[in-house]
């Protein structure tokens, strides 16, 4: 009976509780994050604009990706999946407002959806309040090798992805997020490579911090990584990596390698044949205040103004 309330009759109540708490606070504008149900509820609801964040939406994010040759659902998914495709469509083409971590997102979304709301890429950055301002001595100073490293949430298809560079005598150091079950592996492959290294986790600013002794940052998904989601996304580990001054390799995914060029911040690797010459050439990142959310954030804020004032 509760799963029968939840999914055929909750939803007026719960709407009408969201907007009870938007007036009693005097709320002028929502903006709802990445899932599709929480920006259909603000749309249909709120009873003021609504703004959706859209970091990685449902049509187009990897649904299996330890494996991503199985794609076949059974009827109760199947019916999921449907239902989070038409809460998708509802609020991608009703909010006032949407945004998108890189350009590519963006114009995957105008394809597929009639989207009439104003747009804005406003990327997975750092804040600045976060950003390293000093620097710790570079491993690689001291031992004449390369260190990159890895940052984020780690697989089976990544690990294997990483093994390959590290195979090529580059050091990898991971400070990474996996399934409990996965964890075994992730520290036995590390402890019987000499050129992997697992770290432990470490509060956000902090690992930001230790970053700062790397040579690279790497964003390299794997050979698998077809669908859409790869070619379209900018993760948040693209910029932990510039904000504390590392140049990044990327796989060769449209937005990462847009950005890359666009900044001149690394280097895209298309065949590992090339590591060894590519990682021999300098790199900068710039002014790393362009990697922060500051920097992104104005006009979302002057959205923010427009919507409340309309």
């Amino acid at each position: 009976m509760g799963k029968v309330y939840y999914h055929l009759i909750s939803a007026r109540p719960a709407g009408r509780d969201l907007r009870n708490l938007l007036d009693g606070m005097g709320i002028h504008v929502v903006h709802s994050q990445n899932y599709e149900h929480l920006g259909y509820f603000a749309v249909k609801y709120a009873g003021r604009p609504v703004i959706h964040d859209v970091s990685d939406f449902y049509s187009i994010f990897p649904r299996n990706q330890e494996q991503p040759s199985r794609r076949i659902l059974g009827p109760l998914d199947t019916v999921k999946r449907w239902r989070r495709l038409w809460l998708e469509k509802y609020v991608l083409e009703r909010a006032d407002g949407l945004t998108f971590n890189s350009p590519v997102m963006l114009r995957l979304a105008q394809e597929r959806y009639s989207i009439t709301g104003e747009t804005l890429v406003i990327p997975n950055a750092v804040p600045e309040e976060d950003m390293p301002y000093s620097f710790l001595p570079r491993l690689s100073a001291q031992d004449g090798s390369t260190h990159t490293v890895f940052v984020g949430h780690i697989n089976g298809p990544k690990l294997n992805r990483l093994v390959e560079i590290a195979n090529r005598g580059v050091h990898v150091h991971l400070y990474t997020l996996q399934k409990n079950a996965f964890r075994q592996t992730l520290v036995e492959t590390c402890t019987s490579h000499s050129y992997l290294h697992w770290h432990d986790a470490l509060p956000y600013k902090s690992l930001l911090k230790e970053l700062t002794q790397y040579d690279f940052g790497l964003v390299l998904w794997y050979e698998e990584a077809k669908e859409p989601f790869f070619q379209a996304s900018l993760p948040s580990k693209l910029f932990d990596y510039l904000a504390a001054g590392l140049p990044v390799v990327v796989g060769p995914f449209q937005a990462l390698t847009e950005f890359v060029r666009q900044h001149q911040c690394g280097f895209v690797l298309y065949d590992d044949n090339e590591l060894p010459d590519k990682l021999r050439e300098v790199y900068t990142v710039g002014d790393r205040r362009k990697y922060t959310m500051e920097y992104y954030i104005r006009p979302l804020v002057a959205l923010y103004r427009r919507l409340a004032s309309g």
